[in-house]
């Protein structure tokens, strides 16, 4: 009895090995010759039939992954060929910073620690990107959170990420300002109250007020207000808050307080001339008044000048200087006229009237 085997079949993969990166997919195409000339069915051990398969690779490096194929045509014995996937090492995404959180602006060191990277690729969160794998800083100008994503690609091209959700954490600042009552006064007057205008998202942790004459500081004070009594002199008192918020956020502002000085005169209604060394002269008596600034006329009951001075040094002794008067002047009511100026503010002009008492004669 003669058996007639049809002839076998001919199996071959394209390509028979790769190498390919976890997560990746690959493809092969098996194709058949030979056989009985009947029709080829192809089956893949993942399943898959078909001259072509594809599939994504998962694993663990250094695994190989064998994929067999098997042809048939009903007839000739089936034929068996595989193609082998190796696993590349993945890259291994890892990173550092100085620090995750400050104020605006706070610069960041980024360190990768990634592994088996060759390419990194940083995404910073606020639309800012980089690219490289050295260590690096970089300045947030804006607050807020920040996610941070990090891409390294390995040499062979595997790549990986991870995703950092709400890494930075950039406060604002706080904008100090305040205010003060009264807005101004003087020397007479120099207790002054302060209060607090500060705008901060967030609660501030310490208020400070410091109060200077010139560049020295007098006095420090804590709290939303404070209360201050500046020394009796005349001047600009720069005033300074600073303030931080409970993330140590900062800001300060300086302003000037005036205080003015109480221009006054005080003059005497009456006098007496009698050399006995008291109340001997008529002289105003004043601050701020500029002595050599200064006219001081006297005038009789008839309106003549019977003295006159252009300085506070030179007051008047009761005698008719101006009209050759060697005696005291009559006991009486005379009038006097003085003309200074008020530092701070226009020539004022006073007008009044002095009695003069004659000395006792025995």
């Amino acid at each position: 009895i003669c058996v007639n085997f049809p002839p076998p079949i001919n199996l071959v993969v394209n390509p028979p090995f790769v190498n390919v990166c976890p997560g990746n997919s690959v493809s092969f195409t098996a194709s058949a010759s030979g056989g009985s000339g009947a029709p080829i069915s192809y089956s893949w051990s993942n399943g898959q039939s078909g001259p072509e398969m594809s599939t994504v690779v998962w694993g663990t490096y250094p695994d190989t992954l064998v994929y067999l194929v098997t042809a048939t045509d009903g007839c000739s014995l089936p034929a068996t060929a595989a193609a082998s996937v190796a696993l590349l090492p993945p890259p291994i995404p890892s990173f550092t910073t100085d620090t995750n959180q400050g104020c605006v602006p706070t610069a960041i060191t980024f360190n990768s620690t990634s592994q088996n990277a060759a390419q990194c690729i940083w995404f910073l969160g606020d639309g800012s990107s980089h690219i490289g794998c050295s260590q690096f800083t970089y300045t947030y100008n804006n607050a807020g959170v920040f996610d941070i994503t990090l891409i390294v690609i390995s040499q062979e091209g595997c790549r990986d990420t991870l995703f950092a959700p709400e890494y930075i954490h950039i406060y604002a600042n706080p904008i100090a300002d305040f205010y003060f009552e009264p807005s101004t006064s003087s020397i007479l007057a120099s207790q002054f109250n302060f209060f607090q205008n500060v705008t901060s998202q967030d609660p501030i942790y310490i208020y400070q007020w410091v109060f200077y004459q010139n560049e020295i500081a007098l006095d420090t004070a804590y709290g939303p207000t404070a209360s201050y009594t500046f020394p009796p002199v005349s001047g600009m008192y720069p005033v300074k808050l600073s303030v931080w918020t409970v993330y140590n956020c900062f800001d300060e502002i300086v302003k000037p307080l005036n205080l003015e000085p109480f221009y006054t005169l005080w003059i005497p209604n009456v006098f007496t001339p009698n050399g006995d060394g008291v109340n001997d002269y008529f002289i105003p008596k004043g601050i701020p008044v500029d002595p050599n600034d200064f006219v001081m006329y006297i005038f009789d009951r008839w309106g003549e000048i019977i003295y006159k001075t252009n300085t506070m040094d030179k007051p008047w002794d009761g005698i008719a200087h101006e009209k050759g008067g060697e005696k005291l002047c009559q006991e009486g009511v005379y009038v006097w006229l003085i003309i200074t100026r008020n530092p701070e503010k226009p020539d004022e002009y006073m007008l009044s009237l002095i009695h003069i008492s004659e000395p006792t004669r025995q």
